[in-house]
């Protein structure tokens, strides 16, 4: 059993454990005290009255399945609620990030600065992140290594005559400058002055065009290879070979680019689809309104597209927008079965809810236990499909859930705005 005081539960980053100071219920109360056992929701008159606000936000917005189930140890940092090193990793360089920030009084210029140009550039994806490494001086040239006493001699082994820094390797260096006047680029230019390796990149992009620059930036991580090459293996690329070798690279990148950028489907393209004769399809969506509201949209259909059956619901819960997708996928089920359908597909465009739906094992998260009251309910029909569709193809659905956010209070007949959509869906 969870206590409410002591033990990790909540849903947020940083601070797993209730903040908010002991009171009314007893000090090892467990999170059970806080469900109302007979409606299976959160008491939210007690919630809001024990928690600070901000808490209390976060616990109404933890989904509660139909069913009653064991607690299990969830990993936060990843959706599917299992740990990985992935994630454990990025979670531990967040907070070094921000160690670092607060020991310096504030962000780093290193992790602040937008490199999202470099990002965008049509160049191999190795490439991009040596761009990044030598504008961000972590490229282990010499007078890096030696900076961090790692060696204590930093002179260029080709040249003999600098210390090896990023912009010497790559621009001043005799072999460099060789590279550079034999190449096609036409912006690099030497300049004994220049000692900054960002500026100088970005000079060079700002002047090139996009088949230049790539150029550029590939010769750039050829003259790299080629000074590792030669430290570890003895062994050296003349300056001519290197240019051919570097534009046949490039050349080849291009083309591959070029078939692999065939057109992607239009998702507007067609229309909802009806199901097999025999089946219902039920279409669903969530929608939030500006104060926090949560609409929900059924729209059941038969094989020729008439509508059997609908449904507008209001939550006033703060629940995320996943979250509201996976409740309005049970509640489509739920729906279904007071209907006495039996073959059912439900279909919507919430693609992480379709896969949970589809896989429990990616949904051992937050929402698990909406997951495993739908795939226990599943086993009530006949057959039973969870269908991913574009938004476009959902429109009925998405609509009749916007309407119900804002509170709308439906009659038995289903709203015309919504009915012209069904209609032109069955056209």
């Amino acid at each position: 059993m969870v206590k409410i005081w002591g033990d990790n539960w909540l849903p947020r980053s940083g601070a797993f454990r209730v903040s908010s100071p002991w009171n009314t219920l007893p000090r090892d109360a467990t999170v059970s005290f806080l469900i109302d056992d007979d409606l299976n929701t959160w008491n939210r008159e007690l919630v809001e009255t024990i928690f600070w606000e901000e808490e209390a936000q976060t616990i109404l917005s933890i989904p509660i399945g139909n069913r009653s189930s064991n607690d299990k140890l969830l990993w936060h940092h990843d959706r599917t609620g299992y740990f990985t090193v992935k994630t454990a990793y990025s979670v531990h360089q967040e907070k070094k990030k921000a160690i670092r920030e607060a020991e310096v009084g504030g962000p780093s210029t290193q992790f602040t600065r937008n490199w999202s140009w470099i990002w965008r550039t049509s160049i191999p994806p190795k490439i991009r992140l040596f761009l990044w490494n030598c504008c961000t001086r972590s490229l282990p040239v010499k007078e890096r290594l030696r900076d961090r006493k790692v060696i204590e001699d930093s002179i260029c082994v080709r040249c003999g005559c600098a210390s090896e820094s990023i912009i010497h390797c790559l621009l001043k260096c005799s072999y460099a400058r060789q590279v550079w006047a034999l190449s096609e680029v036409p912006f690099v230019v030497y300049n004994s002055e220049l000692e900054d390796v960002e500026a100088w990149i970005k000079s060079v992009h700002s002047k090139s065009d996009a088949k230049e620059f790539g150029l550029f930036a590939v010769i750039s991580w050829w003259i790299w290879f080629s000074r590792n090459k030669f430290i570890w293996k003895a062994s050296d690329i003349q300056p001519l070979t290197l240019c051919a070798f570097a534009g046949k690279f490039f050349t080849r990148f291009q083309q591959s680019m070029l078939r692999n950028s065939s057109p992607k489907p239009n998702r507007a393209l067609g229309s909802w689809s009806s199901p097999p004769n025999g089946y219902i399809k039920v279409n669903m969506d969530a929608a939030c309104n500006n104060d926090g509201v949560i609409g929900i949209g059924l729209i059941a259909r038969d094989c020729v597209g008439d509508c059997v059956g609908w449904r507008g619901i209001t939550i006033n819960l703060p629940l995320s927008p996943e979250a509201s997708e996976a409740m309005a996928a049970l509640r489509a089920v739920e729906f279904s079965l007071e209907k006495g359908w039996r073959n059912l597909i439900i279909e919507g465009d919430c693609l992480s809810v379709i896969q949970g739906i589809s896989d429990l094992k990616l949904s051992a998260g937050v929402l698990g236990s909406i997951f495993e009251d739908i795939i226990v309910l599943a086993k009530d029909f006949h057959s039973f499909k969870a269908l991913h569709v574009f938004r476009e193809h959902n429109v009925a659905a998405h609509s009749l859930a916007k309407l119900a956010s804002t509170g709308f209070v439906f009659s038995s007949l289903l709203p015309c705005s919504i009915l012209e959509i069904v209609l032109s869906d069955s056209c």
